[in-house]
């Protein structure tokens, strides 16, 4: 019965997953996938497979991956084929880094933004329609700072109108 499923075994693979397995094309096709990698039934990839192969339905993932020398962050691509499993899957390790480093980035920022003493507001250009020409500005983004200035907590002032809330500002 297939809920008794112990193991699968390699009918083909491509040059790219061996070497990044640190086998051959060779060594690794007919062998059982846990005479290679002892224990590999404990990874998602094992429970994903089982899971297409008894429901048919696909799936698709990305997920961390540290296991056999293997290291990164891989989208897979689960597709049952007859009483198989395809399993494509790419290594979007430098994407997934560079997100990382990205957002890191913007806590920082905003971290800065939220903390400083200074009071710092972001302002979106208005422009008229017809001829592009700024007619305004709305307040986007307001620090703790410039909202005790402006007595509006909690990015109250985020939304307004430069011109409705000073309009003097237009000389």
């Amino acid at each position: 019965a297939l809920d008794q499923l112990a193991d699968f075994r390699y009918r083909l693979t491509n040059r790219r997953n061996a070497d990044l397995v640190g086998y051959t094309v060779e060594q690794m096709i007919g062998q059982p996938i846990s005479v290679l990698f002892p224990g590999w039934q404990q990874l998602s990839l094992f429970a994903s497979m089982s899971a297409v192969l008894q429901t048919g339905e696909s799936q698709q993932y990305t997920e961390e991956y540290n296991n056999y020398g293997v290291q990164g962050w891989f989208e897979y691509y689960f597709v049952k084929l007859e009483d198989a499993v395809l399993l494509m899957f790419l290594d979007v390790t430098k994407l997934k880094t560079s997100e990382v480093t990205q957002q890191q980035q913007a806590d920082l920022l905003q971290n800065v933004v939220r903390n400083s003493p200074t009071g710092i507001v972001l302002y979106q250009a208005v422009r008229d329609a017809g001829t592009g020409q700024i007619i305004d500005f709305v307040h986007t983004l307001s620090n703790p700072t410039n909202d005790a200035v402006t007595g509006r907590p909690n990015g109250g002032i985020v939304g307004l109108s430069m011109l409705e809330y000073y309009p003097t500002n237009r000389t």
